[in-house]
């Protein structure tokens, strides 16, 4: 059970509908989430620290 979730805010277009929960492979707007949480780790603007 993680202890926290990525989160990633960006502007709807209008009339753009959000997609809310669990982001799976299989679903349309996958790669553009991967792309935005990418760029945010890349970045330097989120890290992950995983226990040694």
């Amino acid at each position: 059970m993680p202890a926290s979730a990525p989160i990633a805010l960006r502007k709807l277009a209008e009339g753009e509908e959000p997609q809310l929960g669990l982001i799976t492979p299989d679903m349309a707007h996958f790669e553009t989430s991967r792309e935005m949480l990418a760029r945010s780790i890349e970045g330097d603007f989120a890290r992950l620290h995983l226990p040694a």
